[in-house]
């Protein structure tokens, strides 16, 4: 068989659930063998399966659904749009003789040609190897057991290259450079590279595939008039992947997020979304690509939310909301997820209210999805408990709170750094509702949890010391508020922190109280007078309101 008949029995049923991946990787090596051989079979004026910038407009349902299925487009559980181009190529067999008659004259060397190409054009042969190479590197990114990354790196990357190389060295390869485009192969390798984690190579793949969809435009909005339907809504996506890819790069840096990043993505999410708009003022009718103008909106809200831009966020949510509830219903796990990012909206706009009420929704639709042991859920639960406390709802907060707790010890484990969070606001809430014993126990279990994890929590350590012993002491306990007390004083002395001074005082000004109120007066004395002078150091030798505050005291307790 020829390299032809080969490539297409591997594509046979692709698309369907009995496609048979090991046998189109063996017919597709197959193929690559026949076209060394020239034994092609390949019309070299195949016709594109992605990307094409010269065929006229075709209906936009019909080519969204050619980019935007056949793709593993979730990551997280949610769809953040970074579709693959998963078409794959199809090898057509000679159909215009006399075009092929005069490619084959021109290309083919001195001895004749028998009117088949497959036997004498090096350009057949390298459209069948380009062909051939990017339907392997989709099957191998295919996800499932079978998934191979680096072999379909290689295949993609050995595509690409091809490509190139034909493009530089032959003149006529402008007439199918686009079987498949630059695009197409450059998109891919940046979806394999956004899968791996290699956010700053797949946003310069992303960015590539860009540039070749726009040559000859300042920007993808100059492009729009030059290009069909089926390549605008390939540059949105494009786009669209472009900006969560630089996300991703930008909350990969630690201290060094810039509002101009931000303001690039956000301006990237928004020229994708300008293109969708435009394609659906023509024809509404796409479902697949209204859904993923719903998924760019909501990325512009993430973009937003990031520079803290918080109202330009919560308007790009609210009308993702609207297109998804409209698309998708309101069960779907992609309306529940931007729910829970309007929540986050709200709650950074101290509209605890509206926060908490699309927390709930959120909790409503995602846990009987994903299950209670959720990384998502558990988070959600958290937030809402805290939304709850800000709106002084304690009973409230403690029901979620406590839930929360027990999601995030299924979802991270019992050593996560979630538990110590969600303990230490457990104790606070108790605490607040006069549990004392119950804010003892929440403290302690967080406690423990930052003790495992003390590079992470190394200055909070001390401080959830001082919240048990407060809970001691507010119950008279005084010896075991001492303990914690002391402890706590031992850590800050040690600690090289801004607020060393500050928190040294603090706590030495709390053992003292105790030490008053267990009667111990000789020993408050002491304290007080180590604390007067760390005091006046503080100011420079100089009395303050708070050196009169101690005085004060002081007095007190030598009088006592």
């Amino acid at each position: 068989m020829n390299a032809c008949n080969l490539n297409n029995a591997a594509l046979s049923n692709f698309c369907n659930t009995s496609f048979d991946r090991q046998f189109a990787v063996h017919c597709l090596n197959q193929a690559l063998e026949a076209a060394a051989r020239r034994q092609t079979g390949v019309d070299i004026m195949t016709s594109s399966s992605c990307c094409t910038t010269t065929t006229p407009a075709a209906d936009a349902n019909d080519d969204a659904e050619r980019v935007y299925s056949f793709s593993d487009c979730l990551y997280d559980d949610y769809d953040e749009g970074m579709f693959s181009f998963a078409t794959p190529v199809m090898l057509l067999r000679p159909q215009h003789q006399n075009t092929i008659d005069v490619i084959l004259n021109e290309e083919t060397p001195a001895g004749g040609n028998e009117g088949i190409p497959s036997c004498r054009s090096n350009s057949s042969k390298m459209t069948a190897e380009i062909a051939i190479y990017y339907n392997l590197g989709l099957i191998h990114a295919l996800p499932g057991a079978a998934q191979d990354d680096n072999e379909a790196m290689r295949c993609l990357q050995k595509a690409l290259d091809i490509k190139m190389s034909a493009t530089t060295n032959h003149d006529l390869w402008s007439r199918f450079q686009n079987q498949p485009s630059f695009c197409a192969i450059l998109h891919n390798i940046g979806h394999v590279n956004y899968r791996n984690g290699r956010f700053d190579d797949a946003s310069q793949n992303y960015s590539q595939a860009r540039d070749m969809l726009i040559r000859g435009s300042n920007s993808p909005s100059a492009a729009f008039d030059r290009l069909d339907t089926h390549a605008l809504i390939c540059l949105s996506a494009t786009l669209n992947c472009l900006g969560v890819s630089l996300l991703r790069c930008v909350n990969g840096q630690k201290d060094n997020k810039k509002a101009e990043d931000f303001k690039v993505i956000s301006e990237t999410f928004t020229e994708a979304y300008a293109i969708n708009e435009k394609i659906l003022e023509k024809n509404d009718s796409s479902a697949s690509l209204r859904r993923a103008t719903a998924t760019i909106l909501n990325n512009i809200g993430r973009a937003k939310f990031q520079a803290l831009d918080f109202p330009s966020a919560l308007t790009a949510y609210v009308n993702s909301y609207e297109m998804r509830f409209t698309f998708l219903g309101e069960d779907h796990l992609d309306t529940a997820a931007t729910l829970c990012n309007i929540a986050d909206t709200h709650a950074h706009l101290r509209d605890f209210v509206s926060a908490a009420e699309s927390y709930e929704k959120f909790i409503s639709i995602a846990e009987p999805i994903l299950g209670e042991g959720h990384c998502d859920v558990a988070v959600a639960l958290s937030s809402l408990g805290q939304t709850l406390q800000g709106m002084n709802d304690l009973d409230g907060a403690v029901v979620y709170l406590s839930r929360a707790l027990k999601a995030s010890e299924l979802a991270f484990g019992k050593s996560h750094e979630s538990i110590a969070i969600i303990c230490t606001y457990l104790g606070h809430v108790s605490y607040e509702l006069g549990l004392f014993d119950s804010s003892v126990q929440a403290y302690q279990a967080g406690l423990a949890v930052e003790l495992e994890l003390v590079e992470m929590f190394r200055l909070q350590v001390p401080k959830t010391m001082v919240n048990i012993a407060r809970s001691f002491e507010v119950q008279s306990l005084w010896e075991e508020a001492l303990v914690h007390y002391q402890k706590a004083l031992d850590i800050f002395q040690e600690q090289d922190s801004p607020t060393k001074q500050n928190d040294v005082i603090e706590v030495m000004s709390l053992i003292a109280y105790v030490h008053e109120q267990a009667g111990d007066f000789s020993r408050a004395e002491e304290v007080l007078l180590t604390t007067l002078e760390l005091k006046r150091q503080r100011h420079g030798g100089t009395n303050s309101f708070s050196v009169s505050v101690t005085l004060n005291v002081l007095g007190l307790v030598k009088f006592s």
